[in-house]
């Protein structure tokens, strides 16, 4: 017995994608079988016929902060992938390289500030140099302290 052949549209996963495909009775039936079990699922905190509910309710999502989304943007597996070209985005990743390369309120020795952003990006001196034009960092007699 041969399946009868219904005007659906398939979606074409092998063949060209000028020549219309038609579904046979039984794709039709299986498409519908799919999306009434979608329809039917149960929705997050709704109650079940048993009156509990069937999974958590959802956490609505946040929105990230401008900070956040330039730090996720320039900071990779703790690296940071080039320095900002914008002003404000590269004040946020240098008060954040800051806040996690001198933690301690003491005075840092230059190399030891070289090293400390060496492990962020390569180009020190230009961070060094942006920290204390943008008054995050102080320098005296070679020797660095945090703001």
């Amino acid at each position: 017995m041969e399946a009868a052949v219904s005007e659906v549209p398939v979606n074409n996963l092998g063949g060209s994608h000028n020549q219309p495909q038609r579904a046979t009775t039984s794709q039709t039936s299986q498409t519908r079988c799919i999306v009434a079990a979608m329809n039917t699922r149960p929705r997050p905190g709704v109650a079940d016929a048993s009156g509990s509910p069937s999974l958590p309710p959802e956490v609505p999502a946040r929105r990230l902060t401008f900070e956040e989304k330039v730090v996720r943007a320039f900071l990779r597996d703790d690296r940071l992938v080039s320095i900002p070209a914008q002003q404000r985005k590269r004040l946020v990743v240098l008060r954040e390289l800051c806040g996690r390369c001198f933690t301690e309120d003491r005075a840092y020795p230059e190399k030891e500030v070289n090293q400390r952003l060496g492990r962020f990006h390569r180009d020190v001196a230009a961070l060094r140099r942006d920290m204390v034009d943008h008054g995050l960092m102080t320098r005296e007699a070679g020797e660095y302290r945090r703001v």
